[in-house]
């Protein structure tokens, strides 16, 4: 394939694949019926190498082996079923793939291995040897709900949960408590960043402007009840 061809141009190790079928292959222990490749460190005694499992699509199997080519590191590589691959680490010691914020493996309260920052440049070539980097997590809504329900809107758009804590609410899903159970807790323990989040009723958000409790527009905030959309063709200003 394009990636494993792609492997052995920038890591040189001809000796980790196979054609099979006339296709560049990944050459795993065992042949073509085997599961587990091997990277060069510990290709000559298997035995000394590390397990590392991917989930079957093999999201991090092309960062893992070139990592392992390029850092020496001796890893034992194979994917499997979902079934396979959240299990087995709960079962044996092992490195996984993995991702965050999700409850799979929080139980195992797993540490992750530490690569250089991420290399943009070399990771738009494919030399994807440096860590991956973070994925900001992003709100989305319908855009017409700032409109229809500014004040959720408003909430939703303020909301900001730190990793570590959202990481200690995951955690206590495996002591068999809802999700809804857990963040209701939480809020009533954290009373201020609650009201940090809650939108003030004459916090308008854009497209919507200053009313007073007939749904009249009014100039200053004292006036104003809540927020309602502009008309067609007119705009709010900002006031204090």
């Amino acid at each position: 394939s394009r990636l494993i061809k792609q492997y052995v141009e920038i890591t040189g190790d001809s000796a980790g694949v196979e054609i099979v079928q006339g296709s560049l292959v990944a050459k795993c222990l065992g042949g073509a019926s085997g599961s587990w490749w091997l990277s060069p460190s510990c290709r000559h005694a298997p035995d000394t190498c590390i397990p590392m499992l991917d989930i079957d699509v093999g999201w991090g199997l092309e960062s893992s082996m070139l990592r392992a080519a390029k850092y020496n590191m001796p890893l034992a590589l194979a994917v499997g079923s979902w079934t396979a691959y959240t299990q087995k680490p709960h079962a044996q010691r092992l490195l996984f793939y993995w991702w965050k914020p999700d409850t799979t493996f929080i139980d195992l309260s797993p540490e992750a291995v530490v690569y250089p920052d991420k290399d943009w440049e070399q990771w738009g070539r494919g030399i994807k040897i440096t860590d991956n980097g973070e994925t900001g997590l992003r709100k989305w809504a319908h855009r017409l709900i700032r409109f229809n329900e500014p004040k959720l809107h408003g909430v939703l758009k303020n909301i900001r949960v730190q990793p570590a804590e959202l990481d200690k609410m995951l955690a206590q899903t495996s002591h068999g408590k809802s999700e809804a159970q857990i963040g209701c807790e939480w809020i009533k323990a954290n009373p201020r960043l609650l009201a940090a989040w809650l939108t003030f009723e004459t916090r308008c958000e854009k497209g919507l402007g200053l009313v007073d409790a007939h749904g009249e527009y009014v100039d200053t905030v004292p006036e104003a009840n809540s927020c309602g959309r502009c008309v067609a063709g007119r705009l709010s200003e900002a006031v204090s």
